[in-house]
């Protein structure tokens, strides 16, 4: 009695199998993890299949169904990965790698990366480019050329200090400009005395104006003329070069007068005129001829001899009535012409009378 029974049951399970796998079912459950459905047909579970981009949260890049046992096959477009600064990204498969399906299943994107590469340059301060290099992120530059100059003005010179904005490691693109210290010029002043002596020299900034601090300039005084010192020439003015003054003076007349300096070696004099008083006796030689009407006649420089007409020689005419004329330092008078009957002069220092023959000495 037993036995039939369990023959029976086996019987019954066989009859529900078969007609169990006479028609195709399917159903779908909800958890995650766990099949999305079943092949009746086959008896092969269908599973759920990811492809999602890198990132948090991972962007999905494709869904669907694959059945245990079957490979997945992605149809999408190929994943990419934005650079940042320091790497550039390919993309280079699947993690895991794909293969047939056993489970759910994510695969998730996979990139290799590439460090960047950046221009670096260094330039002069007028924009010159000195040095340019290509570095990778991260790497810290140096510069390995000539050292930067910039020229000099009348005003400064320029000696190179370093580099703006300060070195530091590579991030991008980056251009660093020279930059310079200035110093202000100084020049060789020079005060020299007339005669071309130094008196004082030294250096000056530019933009200063040089002072004299030695003793006065002095001149000698020669036979005619004292010396005062006037000031330099040319004026003392700014610095914007090297220079040299030379002194300058007045010159004074020693005596009488008074003399004024109009320019360089020009010097204008006024002196009083002299009148020489003659000595008894004695005939001044004079510088003019005795206008006519004088009454009486120069003294000469010899003395009279009784009987003796002859008149001795001097630097003007005598003619009789003459008065006398003072010695002048001024142009004489136009010689006057001689009386009707009479001869005319005939040696500059001998005058002949009018109307009388030539006298001689009488011995």
């Amino acid at each position: 009695m037993f036995r039939q029974l369990l023959l029976t049951l086996a019987l019954l399970i066989v009859a529900a199998g078969v007609l169990f796998a006479s028609s195709y079912a399917w159903f779908t459950r909800t958890a995650d993890a766990s099949p999305i459905g079943i092949t009746v047909g086959t008896w092969r579970t269908v599973y759920q299949v990811l492809f999602v981009n890198a990132g948090d949260p991972a962007p999905v890049l494709q869904e669907s169904g694959v059945a245990y046992g079957e490979t997945p096959v992605y149809n999408g477009a190929t994943p990419e990965k934005p650079a940042d600064a320091q790497f550039t990204y390919t993309f280079s498969g699947w993690d895991p790698p794909i293969g047939p399906v056993i489970g759910t299943t994510v695969y998730t994107a996979q990139y290799d990366s590439t460090i960047n590469s950046y221009t670096v340059r260094f330039v002069n301060g007028n924009g010159t480019v000195l040095q340019e290099d290509v570095l990778e992120y991260g790497q810290t530059p140096a510069y390995t050329g000539e050292t930067p100059e910039k020229s000099a003005t009348a005003q400064y010179t320029y000696a190179f200090s370093g580099w703006t904005p300060d070195i530091s490691e590579v991030t991008g693109d980056a251009e660093y400009t020279a930059t310079f210290t200035r110093t202000v010029n100084t020049y060789n002043i020079r005060f020299l005395n007339w005669d071309g002596t130094e008196l004082e020299s030294g250096q000056v900034p530019y933009g200063q104006v040089p002072a004299y601090s030695g003793a006065a300039p002095e001149k000698p005084a020669d036979d005619e003329y004292t010396y005062d010192f006037a000031g330099w020439e040319p004026a003392v003015v700014s610095v914007t070069g090297e220079a040299t003054y030379t002194a300058i003076f007045t010159a004074q007349p020693i005596g009488a007068g008074t003399e004024t300096e109009t320019g360089a070696g020009d010097v204008e004099t006024s002196v009083p005129a002299v009148t020489s008083e003659p000595d008894a006796g004695t005939e001044s030689e004079q510088d003019e001829t005795s206008a006519p009407g004088d009454a009486t006649e120069p003294p000469t420089d010899e003395t009279s001899v009784p009987g003796d007409e002859t008149v001795p020689p001097s630097d003007e005419t005598s003619v009789p009535g003459d008065e006398t004329v003072p010695p002048t330092d001024q142009t004489s008078e136009p010689e006057t012409p001689p009386e009707p009957g009479g001869d005319e002069t005939s040696q500059p220092d001998e005058t002949s009378v009018p109307g009388s023959p030539e006298t001689r000495d009488t011995p």
